[in-house]
């Protein structure tokens, strides 16, 4: 992959309450205007964690073959996809919202629309009456789990197109009508939708590309979109600029520069969360290959890529593939499902937990009791404020600091050699306006009695 509804509208619509008084605090109770996020940005923040699921037309070769070769794309299932089995994986991973990638670079449409001759709609898999999208919307609805597509506008090999453009310039503009027009049949035949995700960006206006906005003031309003449009309603998200699953240290929210990637900048003007998205599969391979070898992440690996991605204050993303029997395959349930087991072991019961307002927050301990590992959260509706601070414990009368940080966001996660404590505190020596601290928590990650295949 390359880079460069009632309850939903419920939360939504309480979550919105929060973020205007989260505009009317910053505006007086900062010496700055912080940027903020949209509600809908709120909303998928607090998420954090999501799941991908890779389907395309390589699925059914040895290699890859360009879309224009293909008469008519094979399916070694006479049966759709389970998507509920796909949400069935997702839940026990622990996903809190899930994306189907429904078109890739393949140009294959897995859903009804007649943008052009190259999808379901005009296949005779199911008499061209199959549409992988409502079923997996339909899923996610019966689990609980937020959906969010994969449409990606930037390559199309059906349409010869990279970086949104096509080798043959007479076709850009039949293209980007191509392009209006799927959107539009996605985000207005499906529900609401909690996210988008456009990989690779999308091509300005102003350089020829579809207009998206109106479309999305249209249809999808509160749908947060990743390397979107500018001024999108929902507000956009961010590539880390990796694929190995790691954010750096600081990491920000706000960034300089719209679909700026990277770790952002305290000084930015623009509310633009990070995404950090990897594939269970090793070797940076995003989609099941039938003939293998199909080699998964370790556990250990994916425990750290969770500290080093939703503890750095960002989202995490992990692609699910889908096998040629439109199922994901059992090895990568099992795996998924250990490490959503092992996350929530690890952090579900706190020694302590506290919130609080102000520079320096005291966590106290119900006893003595060995600590290893911090969570700290900001009330990011106000803005992202801490811009440093420590991590203190109190050893034997004395206070000794364990850890220090430059951002923390919506969550950060802190790990130091064990010690044994009373208490702890939480002291911000620099921030824009006064640290208001969602959650101080401590854990004893390592007095936990590991289980087996936790490796």
């Amino acid at each position: 992959m390359k880079k460069p509804a009632r309850v939903f509208n419920l939360i939504l619509g309480l979550i919105t309450l929060a973020g205007c008084a989260g505009h009317a605090l910053a505006a007086s109770g900062s010496p700055h205007e912080l940027p903020l996020p949209t509600p809908a940005q709120l909303a998928w923040q607090t998420a954090q964690l999501g799941i991908f699921f890779h389907y395309d037309l390589q699925v059914a070769h040895r290699q890859y073959q360009p879309a224009a070769m293909l008469k008519e794309p094979p399916f070694l299932s006479a049966k759709p996809p389970d998507t509920d089995q796909w949400l069935r994986v997702a839940k026990a991973m622990g996903a809190r919202y899930a994306v189907y990638v429904c078109k890739h670079n393949s140009g294959y449409m897995f859903f009804q629309c007649r943008a052009y001759p190259f999808g379901l709609s005009y296949s005779t898999w199911l008499d061209g009456k199959a549409d992988i999208v409502r079923r997996f919307v339909a899923s996610c609805h019966k689990s609980g789990i937020q959906p969010g597509l994969y449409c990606s506008l930037a390559t199309n090999r059906y349409w010869n197109v990279s970086a949104g453009r096509t080798h043959n310039p007479a076709a850009q503009i039949p293209y980007d009508r191509a392009c209006a027009r799927m959107e539009r049949d996605l985000w207005s035949h499906y529900g609401p939708l909690f996210y988008c995700w456009f990989d690779g960006g999308v091509l300005p206006v102003q350089k020829g590309g579809a207009n998206l906005l109106p479309l999305l003031r249209r249809f999808q309003p509160h749908m947060v979109c990743f390397q979107g449009p500018a001024g999108a309603p929902g507000g956009l998200t961010r590539w880390i600029g990796n694929e190995s699953g790691l954010a750096p240290n600081p990491c920000w929210d706000t960034v300089t520069a719209i679909n700026q990637a990277g770790g952002g900048d305290p000084h930015g003007k623009y509310w633009e969360p990070a995404e950090v998205d990897i594939s269970v599969l090793a070797g940076d391979h995003w989609f099941w290959r039938p003939h293998g070898p199909n080699r998964l992440l370790s556990i250990s690996r994916l425990v750290r890529i969770y500290y080093e991605s939703i503890g750095h204050g960002c989202n995490l993303i992990i692609n699910a593939p889908i096998d040629q029997y439109g199922r994901v395959p059992r090895s990568v349930q099992r795996r998924l499902s250990h490490f959503g087991a092992l996350i929530s072991r690890r952090f579900a019961h706190p020694l302590a937990v506290c919130s609080g307002t102000g520079k320096l927050i005291r966590l106290k301990l119900p006893a003595a009791h060995q600590v290893d590992t911090v969570v700290l959260k900001e009330n990011i509706s106000l803005g992202q404020r801490v811009r440093r601070y420590a991590v203190q414990g109190l050893e034997n009368g004395h206070w000794r600091t364990l850890c220090s940080g430059q951002s923390i966001g919506r969550k950060w996660i802190d790990t130091f050699h064990p010690v044994t404590i009373e208490a702890l505190r939480l002291a911000v020596s620099k921030s824009v306006g006064e640290p208001v601290i969602a959650g101080f928590a401590a854990f004893d990650v390592h007095g936990q009695k590991p289980k087996k295949n936790d490796k």
